[in-house]
């Protein structure tokens, strides 16, 4: 009997500290058999707790205590200098803030240790950034503001301003329209503070190409650029009639091309610095017309005026005015003549 007790005694108290009660092992123990001690999962099994034929699973002691809890804060980690203070799992991917060495701050989305997804940077140099990323690099949509006002809204591509986007500068020019490498280029659109705008191609920052200018003045060009300027063939009209259509150079009409004035006068010819120059023909509303040579603006040199009466000088010009050794068909006659700035001294 006291044999039986003390295996009793062991076994039962074996069972309870698992948590399975005295009175379902005694069914179990009987002192005229040999004494066979059945498993923990075999107890509980035929108890009815549990499906036997389901595995026991326990957790282990470490799973337990590095479960995340949304209630509380994880402490801050540090690696190679760098604080990453949020919910981070050990590869550090999560949701938080890094501070690097340099004071650079990040807030956002992060993976392997990187910004990656959506954030906002703080710069050391002051400026400040919000949108998407890609592992530690500006990539996809964003804004990005500079200290003296100035910022940038759009793509993205590995750090570098590109794609699609709006840039308004400190002085409020803004351009909208296509960029690569930091800079406007493609088409876009802009607008300077001047009250200028200019609708065409860019490239790499600098208008080049064929667009079109409207001044706040209210005049318009329509045609080539280069370095910004207007040059090669090109339209430009004011708002008070006069236009030019030929060839510019450096913002003036220069090269061949045609003017038509609001009062009626029409040049066609040469021009340099957006005056006619060279061979040129001029005609006047009241029918008078000059073909010949031009200086600076001005009749210089060899040409012929016609008057509205059908009569004309054939001669020298010089500053606007006939001058010197000349042959006038006059009347049906042709005679030599001499002017002295446009009086004839014969």
């Amino acid at each position: 009997m006291l044999q039986y007790f003390d295996h009793f005694s062991i076994y039962h108290w074996f069972i309870l500290a698992v948590g399975i009660g005295m009175t379902t092992v005694g069914y179990f123990v009987k002192p005229d058999q040999p004494m066979t001690l059945k498993t923990v999962a075999e107890v509980i099994g035929e108890s009815g707790l549990i499906d036997p034929e389901q595995p026991i699973k326990i957790k282990p002691i470490a799973e337990i205590v590095t479960e995340p809890s949304s209630k509380i804060p994880a402490a801050p980690i540090v690696r190679d200098g760098i604080f990453y203070d949020g919910i981070f799992s050990d590869d550090l991917n999560g949701k938080g803030t890094i501070t690097w060495p340099s004071r650079q701050i990040y807030r956002g989305d992060v993976r392997g240790g990187l910004p990656h997804g959506k954030g906002n940077m703080l710069f050391t140099n002051g400026r400040t950034y919000t949108g998407e990323l890609s592992l530690g690099k500006l990539h996809g949509k964003g804004e990005l503001h500079w200290p003296d006002g100035s910022f940038y809204r759009g793509q993205f591509i590995n750090d570098v301003v590109a794609g699609q986007g709006d840039y308004t500068s400190a002085v409020g020019d803004r351009f909208q329209g296509e960029f690569a490498d930091e800079k406007p280029h493609g088409r876009g659109t802009l607008r300077l503070s001047s009250g200028d705008i200019y609708m065409g191609e860019v490239h790499y920052g600098v208008i080049e190409g064929n667009g079109v200018l409207a001044f706040a003045g209210g005049s318009i060009y329509q045609g080539e650029f280069t370095a910004g300027r207007m040059e090669g063939a090109g339209e430009r009209s004011w708002p008070n009639g006069n236009t030019y259509k030929g060839q510019f150079q450096n913002d003036n009409f220069h090269g061949y091309g045609v003017a038509h004035f609001a009062n009626g006068v029409i040049h066609e010819g040469g021009f340099s610095d957006g005056k006619p120059a060279g061979e040129g023909k001029r005609k006047w509303p009241d029918g008078r017309v000059y073909r010949g040579h031009w200086e600076d603006g001005l009749r210089q040199g060899s040409g012929t005026m016609t008057f509205t009466n059908g009569d004309r000088f054939e001669g020298r010009f010089r500053t606007d005015m006939m001058h010197g050794l000349g042959r006038c068909y006059f009347s049906g006659t042709v005679t030599p003549c001499t002017f002295f700035e446009n009086e004839r001294l014969d």
